[in-house]
Order: structure tokens, then C-alpha cells, then sequence
């Protein structure tokens, strides 16, 4: 294992960062300060079999201690009224753009969830290991955040449908 091994899960972990982070700017110093990480810890990731959920473990930690930190909680969990903003300037013409700004209303760990499920394709285990939870946390917490998700797509449906009237 060398570092060029890193190169391989660059893909991933940017989708990650960008689907965690608001600005592309912060997910791009996101995923450089896991991989310095990593590198810091080569000792770490030449013992392991599976560097991919390593390689998220270290990222969602970083992310975790950012928002705990408070660097980033008011820039990345906008409220619906400032993510739709006014529906005449703003109209729901592409679904994906109303997935990602309904995840971006979500809580870190609902997010985080999510999208190590949905978008990386890690199993419940893998995910569990990833966040150091129980794999029944896991699975009732990633019920309760699709409930959640499935919400507030729900009242962007009702928004489109109001402002065709």
C-alpha cells in the first residue's frame, strides 16, 4: 500500500464531502484534511485489509469536529426558507437540486447516514463501523432520516405544485 492507493478513493470521498458540505470550496479543504490525515497515519492504513471505510471514517470525523467546533454549522444547515429562497427566482425545475437541498436541511448524523448508505454504498455494518454505533442504531436511525428526508421532499412537492396554481 502507497500513497498513490489514495488516488483510488479520491471519487468517493469528494461526492461525500460536497454531499456533507454546502460550498465546494470547504468540502475540497474537507477531503484534503482526511487524506493529510491518513498519510499522518500510514502506519494505521498499511495494517489495514479496507482502506475505503477507513478513508470515510477519518473524513466524518473531521467533518463531526468541525461542526462540534462550530466552524461550520451556520454555512451548511440553512433553513428551507433560505434554500428555496423565493420559488419565482428560484423554481424546482431539476429533482436532484431539490434532493440536495432537502439532505442539506437534515442534521449532520441523518445526513451522514444517508449518504454513506445511499450515495458511498457502504452496508449497515460498514456504516456502523464507520460511526463507531451499534448496527441497530444504525439501521433505526437511518429509518427515522429517510422519514425525515422523505418529509421535506414532500413539502418541496407541495411548494412546485402551490406556485403552478
Amino acid at each position: 500500500m502507497n500513497k498513490n492507493d489514495l488516488v483510488e478513493h479520491l471519487p468517493g470521498l469528494r461526492r461525500y464531502a460536497r454531499s456533507l458540505l454546502y460550498a465546494p470550496s470547504d468540502a475540497e479543504d474537507l477531503v484534503q484534511e482526511t487524506l493529510l490525515s491518513a498519510l499522518g497515519n500510514m502506519p494505521l492504513w498499511l495494517r489495514r485489509s479496507k482502506h475505503r471505510p477507513w478513508l470515510f471514517s477519518i473524513m466524518h470525523n473531521n467533518f463531526v469536529n468541525q461542526v462540534q467546533q462550530g466552524k461550520t454549522r451556520e454555512k451548511h444547515f440553512p433553513s428551507l426558507v433560505t434554500l428555496y429562497g423565493d420559488p419565482v427566482e428560484h423554481p424546482f425545475s431539476d429533482d436532484s437540486l431539490g434532493l440536495h437541498r432537502a439532505l442539506q436541511c437534515l442534521s449532520v448524523d441523518d445526513r451522514s447516514l444517508l449518504l454513506l448508505v445511499a450515495q458511498a454504498g457502504f452496508s449497515y455494518t460498514q456504516v456502523a463501523h464507520i460511526l463507531d454505533l451499534p448496527q441497530g442504531t444504525v439501521m433505526s436511525r437511518l429509518h427515522r432520516a429517510r422519514q425525515k428526508l422523505r418529509k421535506l421532499l414532500e413539502q418541496a412537492d407541495d411548494h412546485r405544485y402551490r406556485e403552478q396554481q
